[in-house]
């Protein structure tokens, strides 16, 4: 390995740790690969410019864990430099440096919108140029690829629902298109199960605003309150999956699917609520129970309660029979489930 090579090795590793300090460290390593790589980058030898575009990657990359403004500010400068040096040789036929231009675009956007205030319209143009210069390659052709791709339209959908302007339609078609890239690796690829937990969550969050705006198109309503179920639902599973091998890493997306499907299933939904409030944490319902978590348990009581109380508040006046009888059964289920909650306790 060559000296810049094992500067950028260390640097990395020094990066994995997360510390302030291993991440001050891991910045004087590749501002070390830097300084050797720069002489040594020629046009003429297209590997040698992509060495130097990863290396400020990797400067940017540190820069975004460190978070402050002025570290958001050169980290966006860090992605600027490698996309002028990446822009000539990335071509379809140079896959990885293409892969690598895509991937300075798609970070540049997440470091910008990390920005405080986020500069919204300028991440936005960046997740796009990362979709067209990553989508230019055939479904499959790389892994890396797909995987960057998949983040560039899921952070292109978070980033539409920016909440001066948002554009739910937009970010929920952008969501769906993420998911479609992942989704069928989503069980084996931590990866790939990690972007296809945030899609369904942006996909959510894109349903919320919408079902809002569709309030009084009852058929519209409904539509889009079974696609965020089924959301909510699919993302609570792939947890439970992911749980059950002892992964741990995605129960803060499980607290956000537990809270966005509650919240949905109260209102349009409510003979399904008791039985989404067990779901994550009842071993009854299957493999991958989070057992441990007081903050989904003490959540569930909470709203289970709150929702009980509002089912019996509800007047079952000008209901029709069946409309009554589901409101009761809604409420019963809920009594059942509060029974349950106590031997749940972590």
């Amino acid at each position: 390995m060559n000296p810049a090579a094992e500067h950028l090795a260390q640097g990395q590793a020094l990066e994995a740790r997360g510390t302030p300090e291993s991440l001050a460290a891991a910045l004087q390593c590749f501002d070390r690969a830097l300084a050797m790589l720069r002489p040594v980058a020629r046009a003429s030898e297209p590997e040698s410019v992509r060495n130097l575009a990863v290396a400020w990657m990797n400067r940017g990359n540190v820069l975004q864990k460190l978070a402050t403004p002025a570290a958001l500010a050169d980290a966006v400068a860090a992605y600027d430099e490698a996309i002028v040096l990446l822009q000539p040789i990335a071509t379809v036929a140079n896959l990885p440096a293409a892969n690598s231009l895509g991937a300075a675009w798609l970070n540049r956007g997440h470091a910008l919108q990390s920005q405080e205030p986020p500069a919204h319209v300028e991440a936005l143009r960046s997740y796009r140029a990362a979709i067209d210069i990553l989508g230019q390659f055939p479904p499959g052709t790389d892994r890396s690829v797909t995987l960057n791709l998949a983040g560039a339209w899921m952070n292109l959908a978070n980033a539409l629902l920016f909440p001066s302007a948002p554009d739910a339609p937009a970010a929920r078609t952008a969501a769906l298109t993420a998911l479609a890239l992942v989704v069928a690796q989503s069980e084996t690829d931590a990866v790939a199960a990690d972007l296809t937990l945030k899609s369904l969550r942006v996909q959510c969050d894109a349903l919320g605003h919408l079902l809002v705006a569709a309030e009084s198109d009852i058929t519209t309503v409904r539509t889009f309150a079974q696609e965020a179920g089924d959301a909510a639902d699919q993302g609570l599973a792939l947890v439970r999956q992911w749980e059950a091998r002892g992964f741990r890493h995605f129960r803060h997306l499980a607290a956000r699917f537990h809270h966005f499907g509650a919240q949905l299933y109260l209102v349009h939904q409510p003979h399904f609520l008791a039985e989404f409030l067990l779901e994550p944490i009842d071993p009854e319902k299957g493999p991958g129970a989070i057992t441990d978590e007081p903050a989904l348990h003490t959540f569930a009581v909470e709203y289970a309660t709150r929702a009980l109380e509002a089912l019996r508040a509800t007047s079952l006046q000008g209901l029709t029979d069946y409309d009554r009888g589901r409101l009761v059964e809604a409420s019963q289920e809920l009594q059942s489930a509060l029974a349950r909650l106590p031997s749940l306790r972590p």
